[in-house]
């Protein structure tokens, strides 16, 4: 509704509001489809770093190559993907701090309104979306208890993203971490972060295992520079993606190959 008059007081109000929690909703949130996106992952898994560059891609290189707009949704979007994520990482080349726990800083999202053009022939459609992204701290990950009780939001997501740190799983050489430097302090084990979110949304969905989640899950590897020359040179993750503006499945299948093994 453009407007509402509250029970209690009688006061018109012009702003959209959660019916559950009173927070204030961005303009465009209930004119177009809406996607959650979560981004989980242990502590130092770079869940900040893959928000900032994943906009920024989306801002330019690849929007344009998708024929694609972004827009913030609101005053407060622009301003803390600015101030929390584009200043530090871009302009200062510093690395962007820890994401504080949900128990001692309240988070919010990041909303913005995606708009694809399609052309067939002279005809030309446009699909629009509002995207929401949510970047969880590591801590908020580390028990069951907590995962039900930071990351709810979680039960209602549209996808999730596993972000992990090739570090963090077994097998990874202590030499990776440069010649006379110490190993970093242990983080959560990126597979228990897995399973724990894993079991809550199992419980939100009811989907017991063995059946698959309704919803579509990725797990994505940061931090894949520091395997350097490791990584073999005729390996695909050396390669550019290819730049054409659509899902490349033959690229998509080695990449996922060679992340796998």
């Amino acid at each position: 509704k453009p407007r509402a008059v509250h029970d209690a007081c009688g006061q018109v109000s012009l702003r959209r509001v959660c019916p559950h929690c009173h927070n204030e909703l961005a303009g465009d949130y209930c004119d177009v489809p809406s996607r959650l996106v979560a981004l989980v992952g242990a502590k130092n898994a770079g869940k900040s770093t893959y928000i900032a560059v994943f906009l920024r891609q989306l801002l330019n290189q690849v929007g344009k190559e998708l024929q694609a707009s972004l827009m913030a949704c609101d005053d407060r979007t622009s301003r803390r993907y600015r101030e929390d994520f584009e200043r530090p990482l871009y302009e200062r080349g510093e690395l962007l701090p820890v994401t504080q726990s949900a128990a001692s800083e309240l988070h919010e999202p990041l909303v913005y309104r995606l708009t694809l053009t399609r052309r067939w022939g002279r005809l030309r459609r446009r699909r629009a979306l509002t995207l929401v992204l949510f970047d969880t701290a590591g801590e908020d990950l580390t028990s069951n208890d907590s995962v039900d009780q930071h990351l709810r939001y979680l039960g209602v997501a549209d996808a999730v993203v596993f972000l992990v740190d090739p570090l963090g799983l077994p097998g990874a050489r202590p030499d990776l971490h440069g010649p006379g430097a110490e190993p970093p302090a242990p983080t959560d084990d990126p597979l228990d972060v897995i399973r724990r979110v894993t079991s809550l949304l199992r419980a939100a969905h009811g989907r017991p295992a063995p059946k698959r989640l309704p919803l579509p899950v990725a797990v994505a590897l940061t931090k894949v520079d520091v395997l350097g020359d490791r990584v073999a040179a005729h390996s695909q993750l050396h390669l550019p993606r290819p730049r054409t503006g659509r899902l490349d499945l033959a690229d998509r299948g080695l990449v996922d190959e060679q992340v796998r093994a």
